[in-house]
């Protein structure tokens, strides 16, 4: 991980020792010249005595006090008894003279050197604030370029990996017990590595809820179960028990690495590790590409949205037992300069992980309703329904946002459908369940996308005020094949009538799986059997053709 300002440092370093070897020498060296060259030119009486102040002057600067004393005191005794005043007389100096002398260079050099002592002292404690934690004392990131003890480190000639920690519940107990008891924490952690790998270690504290541990160590397995292992004991401070939970990420670290450095493999193995619900993870290569691939298209995902790369196709739903559409499901894809059309699968997921799932969903809210406008405005009356992520329902802004668009539509608001996951019923349900009373007040349908593939059941169900089931595809496509699927969805069907709730079957492609459905008296359809998914273009001809 040595990169350009890592060289630069150690460059510095390499100088400054030099240099201070360097003028050590020529301090040395001065005093006897200086003597020569005052007695050369006559003795003392003339200004050339003078010149021993460069020598104490610069002895108090690399030496500090005692260097400059020292020196001082040197000069004073090669320019005093030692020193005639006049070399070609001989004439000696009164005592007087030179020891006066002797105090005045001592005094100059001491000074010099108080305050050269007083500045290295400050650049040090500068130099300690920039590369540690002031509240732990552990170091910082700043410290992997300019700690002399991180470098040295780093350029053993041993197997070294770097471990990353982030820590979950932190903002938790900073609100419950305050900062002092996390910083506690974090020293008793740097304890514990010392008491596993002694010297072998060094901690790094890079924020409150994030550090790493550069760990000299053969076998990288063994290494991680051994944090693991420490980590996850019980932490008591100040005879209170805390619960703390860590995930830890681990990745070799290789000198001279210039694409992606060890830190940041660290974190992409803790990433993984949390996203897949486990306590650590081994960085792999293999993940590498696909990982910065995501994240490039992420960063490109707001500007296609202003840039109206974004747009939304539209599959029907079909009235089972009339045949008529009666509604339609947006969905979104990007016609990206590049690439092409980019699947749905290759960024919706990543879109709904961050913070960017509020402005797919808005764009997908805003384009639905124009749509239903052009729709009324030619006789066609519709729903449409739009995919609401969980993190819209929780968001505290969604509901007034979804208000303020639907005043700017001059539309039916019964026409319009939110379809949410059964997981998304779960975070909260008490919260969940007044927000989603909330967008009824709005004359909102609303819809259980991909039903069955969760774990909420019909009769928990039946305290939202859920207006449609979505039987998942999974069902559908084995319906005809599996007589257990068969009994299922009948039950479901029923139970969901009894309740006062429409189903829908989606990823209908045959009709004998349409005519089972039939049978059992599901009410709508959605698939390839009826239609793909179409553009705003086709979507017109479509409701022409057909209704």
């Amino acid at each position: 991980m040595e990169n350009d300002n890592d060289i630069s440092v150690k460059a510095l370093l390499l100088s400054s020792k030099t240099m201070n070897f360097i003028f050590s020498v020529v301090i040395i060296a001065s005093l006897p010249l200086i003597y020569f060259l005052v007695y050369e030119t006559g003795g003392i009486k003339y200004v050339f005595s003078h010149t021993m102040y460069i020598s104490i002057i610069f002895a108090g600067i690399f030496w500090g006090f005692k260097g400059g004393a020292f020196i001082g005191v040197i000069g004073g005794l090669l320019l005093g008894p030692l020193m005639p005043i006049d070399t070609i007389t001989g004439e000696p100096q009164e005592l007087i003279n030179w020891v006066y002398r002797l105090i005045y260079f001592f005094i100059v050099g001491a000074t010099v050197g108080v305050f050269t002592d007083l500045l290295k002292t400050y650049i040090k404690k500068i130099h300690y604030i920039s590369t540690h934690n002031l509240e732990t004392g552990l170091s910082n990131m700043v410290g992997l370029s300019l700690d002399q003890n991180i470098i040295d480190f780093l350029n053993r000639k041993v197997k070294i990996n770097v471990v990353s920690v982030s820590w979950i519940n932190v903002e938790e107990i900073i609100n419950n017990f305050g900062m002092k008891i996390c910083l506690s924490l974090i020293k008793e952690i740097s304890e514990r590595m010392k008491c596993i790998f002694k010297e072998k270690y060094i901690f790094i504290q890079s924020d409150i809820s994030k550090f790493y541990v550069l760990i000299e160590c053969d076998s990288t397995k063994l290494c991680l179960n051994q944090i693991e292992l420490s980590i996850h004991k019980p932490y008591i401070i100040n005879n209170i028990p805390f619960y703390a939970e860590f995930i830890i990420g681990l990745a070799d670290y290789e000198p001279g690495q210039c694409e992606m450095n060890p830190f940041q493999k660290a974190n992409m193995a803790t990433l993984h590790a949390k996203k897949n619900g486990i306590s650590s993870a081994i960085y792999n290569d293999q993940n590498k590409p696909t990982t910065k691939k995501n994240l490039l298209l992420l960063g490109e995902f707001p500007t296609a949205i202003t840039k109206h790369e974004t747009v939304l196709y539209y599959q029907p739903k079909i009235d089972l037992i009339t045949k008529k559409t009666i509604g339609l499901e947006a969905l979104i894809r990007w016609n990206h300069p590049e690439k092409g059309l980019v699947s749905p699968l290759d960024f919706v997921p990543l879109v709904e992980e961050s913070n960017l799932i509020h402005l797919l969903t808005d764009f997908v809210i805003n384009e639905s309703l124009s749509k239903l406008a052009q729709f009324n405005a030619k006789g066609f009356y519709p729903t449409i329904s739009v995919n609401i992520s969980p993190k819209n329902i929780v968001n505290p802004g969604f509901l007034d946002r979804v208000a303020k668009i639907l005043e700017e539509y001059k539309i039916q608001k019964q026409c319009i459908e939110f379809e949410i996951t059964e997981s998304s019923l779960m975070l909260n349900p008490e919260k969940v369940n007044l927000i989603l009373r909330s967008f009824k007040n709005l004359n909102i349908k609303l819809s259980i996308d991909d039903f069955g593939t969760g774990y909420s059941s019909l009769s928990y169900l039946s305290r939202f005020p859920i207006d449609i089931i979505k039987l998942d595809q999974f069902f559908i496509r084995q319906l005809s094949l599996m007589k257990n699927t068969y009994y299922i969805v009948e039950s479901t069907i029923n139970l969901a009538h009894n309740l006062g709730l429409k189903v829908i079957a989606e990823g209908i492609e045959d009709e004998a799986t349409e005519k089972l459905l039939i049978e059992m008296g599901c009410d709508m359809g959605q698939g390839f059997l009826y239609s793909k998914p179409l553009n705003e273009q086709e979507i017109f001809t479509w409701f022409e053709k057909n209704n």
